[in-house]
Parts: structure tokens; sequence; C-alpha cells
């Protein structure tokens, strides 16, 4: 996911290099700060479920086979 920034080459060569557990970390700090939780899931069917049509996100390989999405994007 960071192969594909375009932000220009100081602003890619500062964030390409933050490692993924550092930014989940930093992410959780500042919301936290301001009263918002953060749930960290695991990103498989991420793509396909809908937050805002409250779908269940399935862990992948662990009865995922009964799993439906709404189908909205």
């Amino acid at each position: 996911w960071k192969q594909e920034t375009n932000m220009g080459k100081r602003n890619n060569q500062s964030f390409c290099h933050l490692p993924h557990s550092l930014l989940i970390q930093m992410i959780t700090y500042k919301a936290n700060a301001v009263g918002i939780q953060v749930v960290v899931i695991e990103e498989s069917y991420t793509s396909k479920a809908s937050f805002l049509d409250n779908d269940f996100i399935p862990t992948y390989g662990e009865n995922d086979q009964n799993t439906t999405f709404s189908g909205k994007r």
C-alpha cells in the first residue's frame, strides 16, 4: 500500500519508511487523546465489508464460509 504513494519526493521519503505498526500506534494514541476508540482488526475481507451497514468482518480461515456482506460500497 505504500508503493503507490505520490506525495512528492520529500513526503514519500518520510512516509514510506514508517513501519505499519508504528503508524497504528500513532493513530491510536492521537485518537485516544481526543476520545475516539480505535479497533485494530486483521485486514481480511475489509474491502468487502461495509462499516456503515454494520457488516461483520470475519478472520480469514475461521468459519468464514457462512459470511455474507451487504454488497454496498
